[in-house]
């Protein structure tokens, strides 16, 4: 089999799950490319597995509308040359920048597979994402959600592999994010104790991920737990008003701004706090990777009650806490139940990694996506070139 995977080339969190695929791919004697638009952004993805064929397609970089109409076009004349060269048999899309182009550009060449992954929301997209989003699912044979949350925003009904009734690949389908439990196990070797005082939030700094209500919340927090110590990690463009807001609330000596880190460093930041909370907002979350990750790292986790971190969490809630989305009030009080009670704290958080070993592995996630690559290359094959369905 030969698999092309595209996306940009700064898509980072894409390739790093992509990764893993590629290497089950490849270690099963599969050929496998990275096809990525290059927009020169300064951002280096992760080094691609050894055996992984590398085809970048430099584009001129986003300054507005016209230029992303200029970028579709340049990438959609270079894609359609080198599928002509290579003929793959799968072609494996994921966000709409080039996504959008390379399922259309896959299906005028002919190539018998052609599949994506909706790692966002439907609301969370801007209008002419969402156009171009729905326009596009009539080229290829199976759409992937990384959750049942990211489905219903479609309006799809959507199973995993294991709940699937026969061997047919369904139409829609969710695989859920995979985390790479060794990788973390490897960084909590290595990690001291844990912080009783600290807490962390990972994420953007932008309204969405809920960093401001977290700060709303820090002086009832202060009020109950004054040793608390909150850590933020990540950068953007809400920076200045988060340091702002900090200043006036008067909590300066109680939050420490760390700024963008790498995956490992924000691990270990997870794996030495006495919680992680997740303020996220309704709506704006496709998976939930930090949630995940955190529950990995054996830490307790505090999330707000939103449909994917409850699919995450499990519907009894028995492998964290959740407070109700927006309410600071709820944040502290939650947060500040589970500082004081250690014991359960540790209960649930037992509770929660045993949720990621049997619900998201990377290796579980790699056996979905290998099983629906071949189900769907071997009907194709069967059906001798049949075009797609082309219902919406």
């Amino acid at each position: 089999m030969k698999c092309v995977f595209v996306d940009r080339r700064a898509a980072v969190s894409i390739w790093s799950l992509m990764n893993q695929v590629a290497s089950g791919l490849i270690a099963r004697g599969d050929e496998v490319t990275f096809c990525r638009l290059d927009d020169q952004r300064p951002v280096n993805p992760p080094p691609a597995p050894e055996g992984v064929e590398l085809v970048d397609v430099p584009v001129r970089r986003k300054r507005g509308v016209w230029d992303l109409y200029s970028q579709h076009k340049v990438f959609s004349a270079k894609f359609a040359q080198f599928l002509r060269e290579r003929t793959p048999d799968v072609v494996h899309t994921h966000f709409c920048v080039p996504g959008v182009a390379a399922r259309v550009v896959a299906r005028r060449q002919h190539v018998p597979v052609v599949l994506s992954t909706q790692h966002e929301t439907f609301g969370s997209m801007r209008p002419h994402y969402r156009l171009a989003v729905r326009h596009t699912q009539r080229c290829v044979a199976s759409t992937v959600y990384v959750s049942r949350a990211v489905a219903n925003s479609f309006g799809r009904s959507a199973q995993t592999w294991a709940a699937a009734s026969d061997q047919a690949a369904p139409r829609h389908l969710v695989i859920h994010n995979g985390i790479d439990l060794s990788r973390i196990d490897r960084i909590r070797k290595k990690t001291p104790s844990r912080d009783p005082r600290k807490v962390v939030c990972v994420g953007r700094l932008v309204p969405v991920k809920g960093q401001r209500l977290l700060l709303e919340a820090m002086p009832r927090i202060l009020q109950e737990c004054p040793e608390v110590r909150l850590v933020l990690i990540g950068s953007g463009p809400d920076e200045v008003a988060l340091r702002n807001q900090v200043s006036q609330l008067r909590i300066t000596g109680s939050v420490e701004f760390k700024g963008w880190l790498s995956r490992e460093a924000s691990l270990r930041a997870m794996a030495t706090a006495a919680a992680v909370v997740v303020p996220s907002r309704r709506g704006h979350e496709g998976f939930g990777l930090v949630l995940a990750e955190a529950m990995a790292c054996g830490t307790p986790v505090v999330a707000s009650r939103i449909d994917v971190f409850e699919e995450i969490l499990g519907s009894t809630v028995e492998s964290g806490w959740c407070f109700e989305e927006g309410d600071p009030v709820s944040l502290a009080l939650t947060l500040c139940t589970a500082l004081r009670l250690p014991v359960e704290a540790g209960r649930r958080a037992a509770n929660a990694r045993q949720r990621v070993e049997r619900h998201f592995h990377i290796d579980r996630m790699v056996a979905d996506y290998l099983r629906l690559y071949d189900v769907l290359l071997d009907a194709q094959q069967e059906c001798c070139g049949a075009d797609y369905p082309i219902s919406l």
